[in-house]
């Protein structure tokens, strides 16, 4: 349930990096509702066919990249 995301080493780094984390409460899936559709998209239309640990980090960035600029530009 986002312990990760709450422990007290994840929110040095964040603070570190001046970042601000974003966490709604307990069982509100409604908060995440745009982001996991996203993800569910990228996953299933972009890496669908991809085998786990099948390519290097640098092709998932340049993958990534690629499909956030066909998500808003081009994918109705």
């Amino acid at each position: 349930q986002g312990s990760v995301y709450s422990s007290y080493a994840y929110q040095k780094e964040l603070g570190a990096r001046n970042l601000t984390s974003s966490m709604s409460r307990r069982g509100n899936c409604w908060d995440n509702a745009v982001i996991e559709s996203f993800h569910s998209s990228l996953k299933s239309e972009e890496f669908m066919f991809t085998k786990f640990n099948s390519i290097s980090e640098k092709d998932v960035r340049q993958r990534i990249d690629r499909y956030i600029k066909y998500y808003n530009e081009e994918r109705i």
